[in-house]
């Protein structure tokens, strides 16, 4: 593939080559025939494609030619007789395996063993082979009479109907003159096509092999690599290894995670790993840097032993239906001499679920020991008031249409909670989890400026449509909206700057439309920052040029694209959360640190609005909870242990969250119906 190298990288570009895989005998024979005509033919479409899967062949094909219609590629020289032999005698055993049934529809099959007995000058011998298959065959007939088996059984006729074939066909090799005989330009070639169109073949799904790591010049190398092999050459050896953002390098198999553990390796250098939120909400967001970092930790679990560590260190739902909490199975280890009968949970309760939080115990035996704590209350001194507040939405019983969206919203709700009920034991069962979740941000994305909003199943599976939305006038104003543009409104007459967080950004058309209700409904332009446009290394100047320094005071981004790398966020002191907060707790506490660090000098106050009496709250509690789980491996709270592991009340809506966001959705459907 001949591209420039830059777009392959910038799109992230991979092979898609679709592997072919034999599924029969005669596509295995079609492939190994290609092998033997590889030098006499190599430049014919056939043999190449079927060359595919020999690598090492394939890749010493020449460069196909550009030919015009009545040119002919030029041939090599004819193949060795004793290799078409070969070819041509399996294809004869072909012609009697009854287990592939080639026998019920195999002229093709016939005419490519003729072709290659003549090419091969073996016609006689290749007869000869035939009649005493013939002779079998009738032999294998008698015995199905004799056993009693009638004249027209598959016993009888096959291997009868079997036999006639193969003996005209050796009859036909004895003799050639005796009919009409049939002589193509390149008789190989005719009997390699009559062999394909018997063959089956698969196709694996795309290569995934990255097109942008491919670049021959220069050659690529990992920096991080050539550090860890080259480093005393180098005039800056380095001393000291400061990894920022540490919290970044624990998703597994990521490039960064990568270069970080590496450079982690150099023997004799220290490390140093900084993160304002190490955790992610969940024990095994902790695994893979603490593996890295900890020699203590390393000796304790083993490179692959994440779901050990979670099991040891992490809490876990379960499952348990209602009736069933004192049963158990008695389940008997040993046959007769010491057999112990034991009571253990039923399989109900087998049911499963990672839940937010972490165990004390891995604090005081893992995270203390090379971990030097800082909270932010120790920078009082330094830090001004922050307020993280959740704002419920009530819809006012006189609101028409704000009522009619609520029942439009209950009715996503319920199709997709049905669907998935009726999924429970098909080959769809939880394919639908993750559009569940999406179902809240319907109550955000309801009007006719924005794409149709669908439910669908993923892609993977067909992407069936399960559930669309109605969608509301553009000139019509949500209560959220109406509430954001209030307090929008308020936080500007107070003198405050205003960081607007939308999670659907991207080509959902949502940032566009609040750009224009804040132009319209405030007469005040906000700016909007596009991932897709500005560049991670390129942001805080970015920022500086388009937004502080010209004093915009509304800016609109994913908490994404602000959650690490900035420190001129300062210049805000009012965030809203207008679709809630992201899910996962580390890019909520980092993008909320964007305005809360040291530099600000106005009180911060952070809002979360969401549609009271809707999963928007199931969604808000999930969060609440990893961020308590995520703050107390920080050090802040071992109380929240048990607060994030569920020991409040067995009522609570949370509780039923940290199952997951769709789960704990489809939980609260099924408890309202």
């Amino acid at each position: 593939m001949t591209t420039d190298p830059e777009k392959l990288a910038a799109k992230r570009e991979r092979c898609g080559h679709k592997h072919r895989r034999p599924t029969n005998q005669a596509a295995r024979l079609a492939e190994d025939m290609a092998v033997v005509l590889f030098a006499s033919y190599p430049f014919h479409p056939q043999v190449r494609s079927l060359l595919a899967n020999r690598q090492i062949l394939h890749r010493a094909l020449p460069e196909p030619m550009d030919l015009t219609e009545t040119e002919e590629a030029p041939s090599g020289p004819s193949p060795a007789p004793d290799k078409v032999d070969s070819i041509s005698r399996a294809v004869l055993h072909l012609l009697c395996d009854k287990a592939r049934a080639y026998f019920y529809s195999s002229s093709e099959i016939y005419r490519a063993f003729v072709i290659l007995a003549e090419a091969a000058g073996a016609t006689l011998a290749l007869a000869g082979e035939a009649g005493r298959l013939a002779n079998g065959y009738r032999e294998e007939a008698d015995r199905a009479l004799a056993a009693g088996h009638d004249d027209y059984s598959s016993e009888v006729c096959d291997p009868q109907g079997l036999a006639e074939d193969l003996i005209r066909l050796a009859r036909q090799l004895e003799t050639p003159q005796g009919y009409e005989k049939y002589s193509p330009d390149h008789p190989l070639l005719a009997a390699l096509e009559a062999l394909s169109s018997r063959g089956t073949w698969e196709e694996a799904p795309p290569c995934p092999e990255p097109l942008f790591t491919a670049v021959p010049k220069p050659r690529r190398f990992p920096i991080a690599r050539y550090l860890l092999r080259r480093r005393r050459r180098l005039a800056c050896n380095p001393d000291l290894l400061i990894i920022d953002e540490a919290q970044d390098y624990s998703n597994s198999g990521s490039a960064q995670q990568k270069a970080a553990h590496r450079l982690v390796e150099i023997p004799g250098i220290p490390t140093l790993a900084l993160s304002g939120s190490l955790m992610g909400g969940y024990a095994s967001s902790l695994f893979a840097n603490f593996w890295a970092l900890s020699p203590r930790f390393r000796a304790a679990f083993g490179r692959k032993d994440k779901q050990v560590f979670v099991t040891r260190y992490g809490y876990r739902k379960v499952f348990v239906p209602a009736g069933l909490e004192g049963q158990a199975e008695v389940v008997g280890f040993g046959a007769q001499s010491d057999r112990e009968d034991q009571r253990e949970a039923s399989e109900a309760r087998q049911k499963s679920a990672d839940a937010p939080g972490i165990l004390p115990l891995f604090l005081l035996e893992h995270s203390l020991p090379i971990s030097l704590i800082m909270h932010k209350s120790d920078l009082e001194a330094e830090l001004p008031p922050c307020r993280e507040l959740p704002v419920p939405i009530e819809i006012d019983a006189g609101d028409e249409t704000g009522n009619e969206l609520l029942a439009e919203y209950c009715r996503l709700l319920s199709t997709v909670g049905q669907r998935i009920r009726a999924d429970m034991y098909t080959q769809n069962a939880g394919k639908l989890w993750g559009a569940m979740g999406t179902v809240p941000t319907y109550l955000d994305r309801c009007t006719d400026d924005l794409p149709p909003f669908q439910v669908c199943y993923p892609d993977a599976v067909g992407g069936e449509l399960v559930a669309e939305g109605k969608l509301f006038p553009a000139t019509w104003l949500s209560p959220k909206e109406r509430w954001v543009m209030a307090r929008v409104k308020a936080c500007l007459e107070e003198g405050r700057n205003v960081l607007i967080f939308l999670l659907n950004t991207g080509k959902c058309g949502l940032p566009q439309r609040y750009l224009r209700l804040f132009e319209l409904q405030l007469g005040e332009r906000p700016v909007y920052l596009d991932v897709r446009k500005v560049k991670a290394a390129d942001r805080e100047d970015w920022l500086d040029k388009h937004v502080i320094e010209p004093g915009r005071r509304i800016l609109i981004a994913n908490p994404k694209a602000v959650q690490t790398g900035l420190n001129n966020l300062v210049a805000f002191s009012r965030a809203i959360w207008v679709q809630g907060p992201d899910y996962d707790a580390r890019v909520v506490r980092q993008a909320n640190g964007r305005v809360h660090r040291i530099g600000q000098t106005l009180e911060v106050t952070i809002e979360m609005p969401f549609y009271q009496g809707t999963v928007q709250k199931v969604a808000l509690d999930l969060v609440a909870r990893k961020i308590t789980a995520s703050v107390q491996v920080d050090g802040l709270s071992l109380e929240g242990a048990l607060e994030s592991a569920g020991a409040g009340g067995s009522d609570d809506e949370a509780n039923q969250a940290a199952l997951g966001i769709g789960r704990a959705i489809y939980d609260t459907w099924q408890a309202g119906t």
